[in-house]
């Protein structure tokens, strides 16, 4: 196969891709009435850039996508499809984003594919892709911070453009929601995690240092005029917390995990819900133990399992300041399932021999449960290409 063609036939599979996804979320984008949260969207983007800051101020969320939002309005005009589409835009980023990071860590055959079609498919990101908020575009922060966290881990922390991509993400993800600093410390948690672990004379601290110390500086006006009406803020997140007890920690699991599913809240009520919830549960944890009992695909699972798991569980903190939050708040944690799903279920070729070699021997999962922690290397397990 030629160079041109090697290179045609992946970017035109891509474009299908972003085709589909963009029709599937534009189909009856403006069929439903806007609800309170887009109205208040709709009314912050159609007021002056001070008095957004003025508002979010004394808010729990801050102005940086109301601010995008009033430029997009300015550009196109008011209304529930317009502010709507600037979502569908983001979704599609969404893809894009995952394309980048998958392509990265999987190569570029059919593990890469699949967490694609996965992407554009799933409920979460079609609903949050049709919603005037800042949802939407959580994810895309969140598939660039991993890749470029990914990229300077590999090269050692010595290549200047990929801390200071990382260092605007950072700072756009800050501004576009709070909740975007979970994120921000595990993966600097990860690569201290990388130093530690004997790479102190390979890995140049300092740039990354410099990074975040310039996004904790740039973040600085914006933190002094939160603090500034604290009062407010606190208002704001308690709001409502009287009449409500704190969730037990099952009815959270539970919810949390059927909202990656159906990208719903409360559905578990439905006795379908519960029952697919529960087979996808059963095939999923089956699929993990595969993968983990193979030497092969060990380490590259257990890194996937913690890239996911470690930071939506830091995220759930958000239920112990307000116990009725909406499962949306950690919508872009839930996004972390969709490549640790496509590796499961198809690993690349070179690592995926033996699926079922975990029904020989069910029990070899357990034997060295720290195996796959024990020698941590630069790709943690990841094949980069």
């Amino acid at each position: 196969m030629s160079d041109a063609l090697r290179w045609r036939r992946p970017f035109a599979v891509l474009v299908a891709a972003l085709l589909g996804a963009f029709a599937l979320r534009l189909f009856r984008l403006d069929a439903q009435s806007i609800w309170w949260d887009e109205g208040i969207s709709l009314h912050l983007g159609t007021s002056s850039l001070l008095d957004i800051a003025q508002n979010r101020a004394a808010n729990i969320h801050p102005p940086l996508y109301f601010w995008s939002l009033k430029g997009w309005l300015a550009l196109v005009g008011v209304g529930a499809f317009h502010g709507r589409f600037l979502s569908v835009l983001a979704s599609l980023l969404q893809v894009a984003a995952l394309y980048a990071v998958a392509r990265r860590w999987f190569g570029p055959g059919r593990t890469t594919w699949l967490a694609l079609a996965l992407i554009i498919t799933a409920p979460i990101s079609i609903l949050y892709g049709q919603e005037i908020r800042a949802y939407a575009l959580l994810p895309v922060v969140y598939f660039l911070l991993f890749g470029l966290t990914q990229q300077i881990i590999r090269e050692q922390g010595r290549r200047r453009p990929p801390l200071l991509a990382l260092a605007l993400v950072e700072w756009t993800g800050l501004h576009l929601h709070y909740i975007v600093v979970f994120l921000v410390i595990y993966l600097n948690g990860w690569v201290l995690a990388h130093w530690l672990a004997g790479r102190r004379r390979t890995f140049a601290l300092r740039p990354w240092l410099l990074a975040q110390t310039a996004v904790f500086l740039a973040s600085l006006p914006w933190a002094a005029a939160v603090l500034w009406r604290w009062n407010a803020v606190q208002a704001e997140a308690n709001a409502g917390t009287y009449l409500t007890d704190p969730a037990p920690i099952p009815f959270l699991l539970s919810q949390v995990g059927v909202f990656h599913l159906t990208g719903l809240p409360s559905v578990l009520s439905q006795p379908l819900v519960r029952w697919l919830a529960a087979a996808a549960l059963a095939l999923f944890l089956l699929l993990l133990a595969a993968r983990l009992a193979q030497p092969a695909t060990r380490r590259p699972a257990a890194a996937l399992l913690l890239h996911w798991l470690l930071p939506l569980s830091m995220a759930v903190v958000v239920w112990s300041i307000r116990s009725f939050s909406h499962p949306r708040y950690i919508l872009m944690y839930t996004v972390g399932l969709v490549p640790l799903l496509a590796y499961l279920i198809w690993p690349p070729r070179a690592v995926s021999r033996k699926p079922y070699s975990v029904f020989r021997k069910p029990y070899s999962v357990f034997r060295k449960p720290y195996s796959v922690i024990r020698k941590p290397n630069t790709d943690y397990g990841l094949r980069i290409t």
